[in-house]
């Protein structure tokens, strides 16, 4: 709970036309449309999802952002608990007792937001847009998916099997000496095709849609 309270309150930063900006969470919400069993969805930004990316891309990149994926109407229920000063951490004194409104929050929240026999799932967007390589440079927008769902054989949670695995895998090619040594990030060490194979291997499944012409980026 309390790492979630923080990708909800800490701010947001990203590129936008090639520069690193800094956003508040909570905003910008859009409306999407997955596969059954998901259907209408929402996204809005969080932090901590772009990293290091926007530092590692600048100067590469025009556009480099995250958004979290929820059910309609998520955003705007977290806005008005924290509107209301449940995520303070400052602690208030009552009847002779100081504790701060989060800490009571993440209390009494925790338990009801905790579903142990309910089955989870993990939806997954990219979209990218850029130019074809050769000499006609059209403009392409590529999309691609990815749903994963509670895996009853295993008993992993898709949220366990979408972090677990990714770090295993990246705990396998370091074994391998497939990564080098050393303090790095993921998006400069981690080799990509190695990194996809393995996810197939362990059945996560991506559906790819390509978009053209498009205007150019």
């Amino acid at each position: 709970m309390d790492g979630l309270l923080n990708e909800y309150l800490s701010p947001v930063h990203m590129l936008r036309e090639g520069m690193i900006v800094e956003r508040e969470a909570l905003t910008e919400i859009e409306v999407l449309e997955f596969p059954e069993p998901v259907g209408r969805c929402e996204a809005f930004l969080t932090a901590g999802g772009t990293s290091t990316c926007p530092w590692t891309f600048k100067g590469t990149l025009k556009a480099y952002e995250y958004k979290t994926v929820r059910y309609p109407g998520h955003c705007e229920k977290i806005r008005t608990l924290r509107d209301l000063g449940l995520f303070k951490t400052e602690p208030l004194e009552m009847r002779r007792v100081k504790i701060s409104p989060r800490q009571v929050f993440e209390a009494v929240a925790s338990p009801k937001l905790n579903i142990p026999d309910e089955p989870d799932l993990v939806v997954l967007r990219v979209i990218c847009q850029g130019k074809q390589e050769g000499p006609s440079g059209n403009a392409i927008e590529i999309q691609i998916d990815h749903m994963d769902l509670y895996d009853s054989k295993t008993e992993f949670t898709a949220m366990e099997r979408t972090t677990g695995f990714s770090a295993a895998i990246v705990a396998i090619l370091l074994a391998q000496k497939k990564i080098k040594p050393g303090a790095h990030t993921p998006e400069r060490a981690v080799p990509i095709d190695s990194f996809m194979r393995a996810l197939t291997q362990r059945d996560f499944q991506f559906t790819e849609t390509v978009r053209q012409p498009l205007e150019p980026p």
